[in-house]
């Protein structure tokens, strides 16, 4: 799926989702106008059409014409209403492509982004019992201190810490 900036004015290839986040969004590709409705042949073409065809097709009062399309022994009758022939509209439409767009973090968003991570990284690792901790050399034990600390100073650096290869 391709990646756009916020104005979704130019595709991105390379994003950096430590510093922003992607949201799905979508880019109008095409729009397509639309077409007005459009009549074919009126009501009183039709009407003198079924006349040419030995029809029988009557005026009313309201100025419609009805087509007799059944006669009955007792001198009723059943009638349709002449009508134009329409070609229907057809409404504008806009298709759209699935897109993502790229937000980069505020400061306010990046330190909460920080804040998860170091829940997510960090707690983890530093909240593991005494039997985890007792089998640590002294340059392992320095090394995860430096590594808690800078986490809990990552709201202030806004570096987030390289996790050592031992952990």
């Amino acid at each position: 799926m391709k990646v756009y900036n916020e104005e979704k004015t130019q595709e991105l290839f390379n994003v950096d989702e430590e510093h922003g986040y992607l949201r799905p969004d979508r880019l109008l590709k095409e729009h397509h106008e639309g077409i007005a409705e459009k009549v074919i042949k009126t009501a009183e073409e039709v009407k003198d059409e079924l006349i040419a065809e030995g029809k029988e097709v009557l005026k009313y009062e309201d100025g419609t014409y009805r087509e007799t399309v059944a006669r009955y022994d007792n001198g009723g009758k059943d009638v349709k209403t002449v009508m134009p022939v329409i070609e229907p509209a057809v409404p504008a439409k806009d298709e759209y492509e699935d897109i993502k767009v790229y937000h980069p973090y505020t400061d306010e968003e990046y330190i909460a982004y920080l804040r998860r991570e170091r829940e997510r990284i960090c707690f983890p690792v530093i909240n593991r019992g005494a039997a985890w901790y007792s089998r640590l050399t002294p340059e392992q034990t320095e090394e995860l201190q430096a590594w808690y600390q800078a986490w809990l100073d990552v709201t202030e650096t806004k570096v987030k810490p390289q996790t050592p290869e031992w952990i």
